[in-house]
């Protein structure tokens, strides 16, 4: 009796392995798919970081990458769970996505770097000026050097 329990479970396992899952009809292509998914985690990242400046610029950050994809939320379900089956091709498409955010962050890196460096330097130039002036200061020129105008005008 074991050996049949087992002999059928073992059979049921390796049908459901071996059987192929259909392509649903509206399928995500995988170029496509790289790009929401890369999307989704750029937004979970920002919600973990500050979801409420997240929310007040996107209410609905869900259904904002499904708008700006074209695509609908069963779409995406039966996209992914299509690719889910299909292992090699997740993989693939999961490859690029770590390597498409790996890109990104270099990037965005390099760009807070030079920002740093230019905060870095205006720190040094308002260190190093002998003179400072303040808005007061300064609208207070503005006026005399209107009165002068004003007056050499006249």
């Amino acid at each position: 009796m074991k050996i049949l329990f087992y002999t059928v479970l073992i059979s049921i396992s390796i049908s459901c392995h071996s059987s192929k899952y259909k392509a649903p009809d509206n399928l995500i292509s995988e170029e496509k798919m790289v790009d929401v998914l890369i999307d989704f985690m750029i937004i979970n990242a920002a919600q973990g970081s500050n979801k409420k400046i997240l929310e007040a610029a996107i209410k609905n950050p869900v259904q904002y990458i499904f708008k700006k994809h074209n695509i609908d939320s069963l779409q995406f379900e039966n996209s992914n769970d299509y690719y889910v089956h299909n292992v090699e091709v997740y993989n693939s498409i999961y490859k690029r996505v770590k390597k498409n955010l790996e890109a990104q962050m270099k990037i965005a890196e390099s760009e807070l770097e030079i920002e740093n460096r230019k905060l870095d330097s205006l720190r040094k130039i308002k260190k190093d000026s002998s003179i400072l002036i303040s808005e007061d200061t300064l609208k207070g020129l503005r006026k005399r050097l209107k009165k002068n105008i004003d007056t050499t005008v006249q």
